[in-house]
């Protein structure tokens, strides 16, 4: 990419993604945190949600009402002689469907179009052989590909993806900042007088995850370790017999799905973050959970390693085994060394994944978009 110094500072940015007042999920979390980048840099022109999951007819309906009004943005830009960019960020089928066909209009209106792929079965759509020319023919209307970490970068790369890419990393919300610039352990830590040790796992409740593997973890660690389980979904009944049958359940809470003050309590009385997902491309989670001081147990899998850092802000596993995530935990074990980890992490959330961080990055993004 090459700047063009006519165009510089005439850019204002469209936002398009999952609706940050209905978050569920990465996306939902992340968005509000580009939000606020592109605000401190006078890029922001307005934000226009595609997806909502608490609507009916959530993966299409949004998207159909958020078209008029993407169009209408784009054109009142247009005629105040400014440059439109429309930026997406988009999950995996049906919302990868959804945000190209948005950016395909957004370029027939003349917008300079950004699409930040954020799914880990993109890694699986660059070998499938319907899912790669239908990838193919989206990103025809895409004039840059963002990815979070080096590792998407690479793979994009090899598959030969002609498409200029760029890595733009989430960032955590302003809110969490706050958190990220304080002592480690500075919440609610009465439990751990007693010797308890509270492992918290956060996500949406499907396959790939690895709540199932913490669960059968449990079996082998000390009756003191007990793990809270946050968040929904078609797994939840399925874990909760797996719980009751490995005889661990009177370890085990099942939260159901928080945010809020809610969501920041169970990361303030955690001590350790366990999530071997293989079904993430980054994990907003895990830089959460570095701001609250967690030390982070995770698997390393595609971009996972490039936002924990293994040794430094908690362990990777090679595989979501059982017996793997236990010999992870019980180095954990010592406070010293969660403290050490945890400050770690915080200190790496505010170097790599702050606002100020991602504003940077976006703008020197932005004023490379040929």
């Amino acid at each position: 990419m090459s700047a063009d110094p006519q165009r510089q500072g005439r850019e204002r940015v469209i936002l398009i993604g999952t609706d940050p007042e209905n978050p569920r999920g990465g996306i939902g979390v992340a968005i509000s945190g580009f939000r606020t980048a592109l605000e401190s840099l006078g890029l922001f022109y307005t934000l226009i949600p595609s997806y909502n999951p608490n609507v009916r007819g959530r993966w299409f309906w949004p998207a159909l009402k958020a078209a008029p009004k993407m169009l209408r943005a784009i054109s009142t830009l247009k005629r105040s002689g400014l440059d439109p960019v429309v930026y997406s960020h988009a999950g995996a089928w049906p919302s990868l469907v959804r945000e190209m066909f948005l950016l395909w209009l957004a370029h027939l209106a003349g917008a300079r179009t950004m699409l930040h792929l954020k799914s880990p079965m993109v890694d699986e759509y660059l070998d499938h052989r319907l899912g790669r020319p239908l990838l193919d023919i989206g990103l025809g209307s895409v004039d840059l590909i963002c990815v979070l970490t080096p590792w998407w970068k690479e793979r994009l790369s090899s598959a030969g993806v002609a498409k200029p890419v760029v890595i733009v990393p989430n960032s955590i919300p302003a809110e969490l900042e706050v958190v990220a610039r304080g002592p480690v352990g500075g919440g609610s830590s009465s439990h751990r007088a007693s010797g308890e040790l509270r492992i918290l796992s956060m996500a949406r409740l499907v396959r790939g995850k690895g709540v199932d593997v913490v669960i059968e973890a449990l079996v082998d660690l000390p009756n003191s370790y007990h793990c809270t389980i946050a968040g929904d979904g078609p797994e939840r009944r399925r874990l909760e017999l797996l719980a009751s049958s490995l005889g661990v359940m009177a370890r085990v809470t099942f939260a159901g799905w928080v945010s809020g003050e809610a969501k920041y309590h169970l990361l303030e009385s955690a001590d350790i973050f366990c999530l071997p997902s293989t079904r993430d491309s980054f994990g907003i989670v895990y830089i959460e959970a570095m701001a609250y001081g967690l030390p982070i147990v995770a698997v390393r899998s595609r971009g996972i390693p490039d936002v924990v850092l293994d040794g430094r802000t908690g362990y990777l596993v090679d595989a979501p085994e059982p017996l793997q995530v236990v010999e992870a935990v019980q180095k954990l074990a010592d406070p010293k060394t969660r403290e050490q980890m945890g400050s770690a992490g915080k200190l790496r959330v505010m170097e790599e994944f702050s606002s100020g961080i991602l504003a940077g990055i976006l703008r020197r993004v932005i004023d490379g978009l040929n």
